[in-house]
């Protein structure tokens, strides 16, 4: 059976308070996120069948142990409401280089097993609100976003909501300073 899949972050306890206190302070209608669903995706997969979750996995741990999925660092900054996805967003500058080569080795790996490649250019960001169709634009208190781990997300829908339970998870390695 496939299953609808995604590679991302999950941000710290630390910052899932400071999620979650932003967004007790943001003036809209939208229905705030779960706590246990706040991450960040770096490649949305789409339906995904056993055979090449099974290869995904596999591809990803062959990249693990190379260490070739490097940690990054990204800072939250600014808060926007995509209108026609209706979701309203943290989102920060795309400059990290190791961010940079994370996501797009995940796109890569993607476009490799023949998955669901982006159509829009990769920003990072937190989806805080979903159904949001207002907001009064205001200043937030920056969120560094530190990352140890991707991991391969499910996404479930039933009578309760939706929930993104972790299938696998791999260790991000520090990146060796640059010379």
């Amino acid at each position: 059976m496939h299953k609808r899949l995604f590679l991302g972050v999950s941000p710290t306890p630390e910052h899932i308070l400071q999620l979650t206190s932003l967004q007790q302070t943001l003036p809209t209608d939208g229905q705030a996120v779960p706590r246990a669903n706040l991450h960040m995706t770096l490649a949305f997969l789409g339906q995904v069948s056993p055979t090449a979750t099974t290869q995904l996995i596999d591809e990803l741990n062959q990249l693990s142990a190379q260490r070739k999925l490097s940690s990054f660092s990204v800072c939250l900054n600014e808060l926007i409401l995509w209108p026609k996805a209706k979701a309203l967003c943290l989102v920060g500058r795309f400059d990290d280089p190791h961010l940079v080569a994370l996501q797009h080795r995940c796109q890569q790996v993607a476009a490799n097993l023949g998955l669901h490649q982006q159509r829009h250019p990769f920003m990072p960001h937190i989806t805080l609100f979903r159904k949001a169709k207002q907001f009064t634009p205001l200043a937030v208190e920056p969120i560094t976003l530190n990352t140890n781990t991707l991991h391969l997300f499910q996404s479930v829908s039933d009578n309760t909501g939706v929930h993104y339970p972790i299938m696998h998870s791999w260790p991000l390695v520090t990146p060796k300073p640059q010379r």
